[in-house]
Parts: C-alpha cells; structure tokens; sequence
C-alpha cells in the first residue's frame, strides 16, 4: 500500500505514517507497517498469500498448513518418545492422572464400551520431590522482606517530609 506521512501544524513530520488504504496509523517511524499494514501476510510454511477473508484477520498463517505443521510436531515428539508396556508409577490420561496402572484401565472401562477404543498412548509422570520448607524458614523470609520493606517506608518518608 501507500503509506502516507503525517506532519505537525508547523508543517515539520511527526515521523508517523498512516495506511493509505485503511487508514490506520502506526507508530513512530513506522513507514514499513504504513506499507505493508493492507497488504497479505505471507504463510511462513507454504509462502503462498493469507486470505484475511478466509483465514481472519491478522492471521499470519494458513489454518491448513498450522494444522499439519501441528501434527507433524506432534508425530515427531511421539516418535522420540520412549514407549513402555509396563510402568509402576503415575499415569496421565485425558487430564486426569493415576496411581496406577489398574486405576487407568478401572476409567478406560468406564469410558469405552470396547477395549479396541482405548487411545494407543498414554502418559507417565515421574513424581517430583518437594523442596522441604520450615516454619523457620518462612519466618526468614518474613522478617527480611518486613525488614526491606520498614526501611524502604522510612526512606521515602525522609524525601516526602
């Protein structure tokens, strides 16, 4: 498009442009944005022209083509990961996570008339040990930031008096 830029009343340039065709004005020495504000982002997958139309405004991608960027993401992380048949530990289905084994297939059954329904992954979740925290530790924390925060009081009460 043709930016157009805008000027003072003293008729010096506020360095500022608007889209010629749309009339949106961007930010300060924005004459690029002025230019390109009307004109088709360019799909970084295929490089082929977004419809706004089509695809919304803004979009800077084809749906089509996040879609099979997205599975293919997808497909390779399921092709790095390790596949297990048996784990002794947590499981994590469909938001939902379980102790054990026998938990996840006690909600399979629940949620599928026929095993052959059953997803052909599941996740599993290595527990984490907590950092342990003190009563102690906590007061610390306490006393320091009320500390921080006493001298910090005192401070701008000096300036403000």
């Amino acid at each position: 498009m043709n930016p157009v830029e805008l000027f003072h009343e003293d008729g010096k340039s506020a360095g500022v442009y608007y889209c010629s065709k749309c009339e949106k004005i961007t930010g300060k020495g924005s004459h690029k944005q002025a230019e390109d504000c009307c004109e088709p982002y360019i799909c970084k997958y295929c490089s082929l022209p977004v419809d706004s139309e089509v695809e919304g405004k803004y979009k800077m991608v084809h749906y089509a083509c996040q879609e099979k960027a997205d599975f293919d993401k997808q497909q390779e992380t399921m092709n790095k990961a390790k596949k297990l048949e048996d784990w002794q530990g947590y499981l994590w289905y469909d938001e939902h996570i379980f102790v054990c084994m026998e938990d996840l297939t006690d909600y399979m059954d629940c949620q599928f008339s026929e095993e052959e329904n059953w997803p052909e992954f599941v996740f599993v979740a290595k527990p984490h040990e907590l950092h342990k925290v003190s009563i102690r530790d906590i007061l610390k924390i306490f006393r320091k930031k009320a500390f921080l925060t006493n001298l910090l009081m005192k401070s701008l009460l000096k300036i403000y008096n």
